[in-house]
């Protein structure tokens, strides 16, 4: 359950790190988890956010949670997640970024083609869901 350590680059003169790597802890070690292929992917199976998001040790959790998003490319959760609220989404969310360091006037946004009218679906006469109203 070790950590993917970072590949050393190339010295150049010009270069510098503007800080050290982050380092994951072990505060989600004790959760259930397999990588879905050596390089990318991990699925918890059995792992509840509302319990880390529930948990005192959270800020702990979510930034190891961060870096091992970082380092396996996704993560899957397959244990049901539905009693999690929008809100404490959205906080998970903004808390997984800025407990890694994430820059303060960065936050989270609206895609821009959540508003867009051709993306919200559209319920015909017949009850079948379009996604344009003129189909």
């Amino acid at each position: 359950m070790g950590s993917i350590e970072p590949q050393q680059q190339p010295s150049h003169p010009n270069s510098k790190l503007i800080r050290q790597p982050l380092k994951k802890g072990t505060a989600i070690d004790h959760l259930e988890y397999h990588d879905v292929t050596p390089i990318i992917g991990r699925e918890y199976p059995t792992a509840k956010l509302k319990e880390i998001y529930d948990s005192p040790d959270r800020d702990d959790m979510l930034r190891d949670l961060a870096i091992t998003i970082c380092e396996r490319g996704v993560v899957l959760f397959r244990a049901p997640q539905d009693d999690l609220s929008v809100d404490e989404q959205k906080h998970i969310t903004e808390l997984l970024g800025k407990l890694t360091g994430r820059p303060e006037e960065n936050g989270l946004y609206v895609h821009p083609l959540w508003n867009d009218p051709g993306n919200w679906p559209f319920v015909d006469e017949n009850g079948v869901e379009r996604r344009d109203p003129n189909m």
